[in-house]
């Protein structure tokens, strides 16, 4: 099995990433996806703002891995990646309960080149 984390801020360059991986027929798991699944269970507003303030109680109520831990049950397929690692402790636990040494790709842009 292979497990890529990837990470970037909005706008950095990870569609392109992705779109690359799915030609070479990586499953893709996006942790947003996981957030907005649960914030719908409790009936939130769909907001971005009012799922990132329900994301971030359960971290602090919960632990900073809880998404990760929400997430792994969808590491199925044989090559996927997993977009949306946002902390050390995510990695620490797809790394831990994978039991591999998960590589993460970071993509970077310029604020410059992510808002234009």
């Amino acid at each position: 099995m292979v497990v890529i984390l990837l990470a970037g801020m909005p706008g950095a360059g990870k569609e392109e990433f992705l779109k690359i991986a799915k030609e070479r027929d990586y499953d893709l798991v996006r942790m947003g996806d996981v957030v907005r699944e649960q914030a719908e269970k409790v009936d939130l507003s769909k907001t971005e703002e009012k799922i990132g303030e329900f994301a971030d109680r359960e971290r602090k109520e919960h632990h900073q891995g809880i998404w990760a831990d929400r997430t792994l049950s969808r590491v199925r397929e044989e090559k996927t990646i997993i977009d949306g690692i946002r902390s050390l402790e995510e990695v620490n636990i797809f790394r831990s309960e994978l039991e591999k040494d998960v590589p993460i790709v970071a993509i970077h842009s310029s604020p410059k080149t992510r808002f234009e």
